[in-house]
C-alpha cells in the first residue's frame, strides 16, 4: 500500500505514520486567496506569503519553524 509521507515542517516528524493507534491530527498553515469585491479600486496584485502548505505537530513546532525562517 502506498501513501504520501507528510513531515512536520518544524521538527521533521513523520505525521503520516499509521503505526500509531487512534485518530491523529496536525496543524496546517496555508495561503488562501481572498476574493475582492467587484467595486474594488485598489491594487490587484499581491505576493503569495507561502509557497506551499506547511504541516506541524503543534504550536511548538510552528514556533520552531518561525525561528528557523527569521533572518
Amino acid at each position: 500500500m502506498e501513501y504520501n509521507v507528510v513531515e512536520c515542517d518544524g521538527c521533521g516528524a513523520d505525521l503520516s505514520d499509521f503505526k500509531q493507534a487512534g485518530p491523529r491530527y496536525c496543524l496546517v498553515l496555508k495561503s488562501e486567496y481572498i476574493l475582492l469585491p467587484k467595486d474594488w479600486d485598489g491594487p490587484l496584485s499581491a505576493e503569495q506569503p507561502l509557497d506551499r502548505e506547511h504541516h506541524f505537530c503543534g504550536v511548538r513546532c510552528i514556533d520552531q519553524w518561525i525561528i528557523k525562517r527569521t533572518p
